[in-house]
């Protein structure tokens, strides 16, 4: 409960801090916007040329895109501002000022901060999304809506657990910046994996799961729930979590405060 008290405390703090520059609201609302149409534009000129893409519909990957627009909004506004930062810190020892909190380090590392802006792509992902259920002219069930509520809470825990993951390695390889290779990688998430090699498709369920972090949910409500796939996603959420958690443990034996 603490810890949920900070970070609402952040992310208030955040969006106060923000709402001082309106300029940044109209630019951030634009951005978000031509964002959507660009991606529905380049879908539509897909559906020109083929009725399906790897099995997928249109409607289906307009689903599709919403999601990915969620968890990238998700990313954008939660993650990616506090890990970016990440590897020059441990280059040049200057993480002491996070490990002396009485906060525990990697919650301040991953989620200390907040871009309350990126917001505006989870909410466009949420009109994608619903845009594309009603395109496909399915009655959903209840069983299909919480799947999708439990895979994308998941999703977002993989997510986390995965940047952060990424991030980590610096403790490792000293110069080493990976923020270009995860947004290349991350990208993919807005097209059904099964269109990519798969060698792809493998770093795409492993070392990056954005298959697992958008098309997961996706498939709950345009193909249907699938039990498996929903054990399969918790389950690699819940691993993410304990990886990242030991990882982390063991970066901190290797770090040198800019003090010693």
């Amino acid at each position: 409960m603490r810890l949920i008290r900070i970070f609402i405390a952040t992310i208030t703090r955040s969006a106060q801090r923000e709402l001082s520059h309106r300029a940044n609201s109209v630019f951030e609302a634009m951005l978000a916007a031509i964002n959507t149409i660009a991606g529905i534009a380049t879908i539509a000129v897909l559906f020109t040329q083929t009725e399906s893409l790897a099995g997928w519909r249109r409607e289906s990957v307009i689903v599709l895109l919403g999601t990915f627009q969620i968890m990238t909004g998700l990313l954008w506004a939660f993650v990616e501002p506090n890990v970016a930062w990440f590897a020059g810190k441990v280059n040049g020892g200057e993480l002491d000022d996070v490990l002396l909190q009485p906060v525990p380090s990697l919650f301040t590392v991953s989620l200390g901060g907040c871009n309350p802006w990126a917001l505006l792509t989870l909410f466009t992902g949420i009109v994608v999304t619903v845009t594309g259920v009603v395109a496909m002219s399915v009655q959903l069930t209840v069983l299909n809506v919480l799947a999708f509520g439990v895979l994308l809470g998941a999703g977002a825990v993989l997510m986390w657990a995965s940047r952060v993951l990424v991030a980590s390695l610096a403790f490792w390889v000293q110069g080493f910046e990976p923020d270009v290779l995860y947004g290349a990688l991350w990208q993919m998430g807005r097209y059904p994996s099964s269109v990519y090699h798969p060698i792809v498709q493998r770093v795409l369920f492993t070392a990056v799961p954005v298959a697992l972090i958008t098309g997961a949910p996706a498939q709950a409500l345009t193909k249907g729930v699938d039990a498996m796939t929903v054990l399969l996603t918790v389950f690699a959420a819940i691993a993410g979590v304990l990886i990242v958690s030991t990882v982390w443990r063991l970066g901190l034996r290797r770090y040198s405060s800019a003090t010693s």
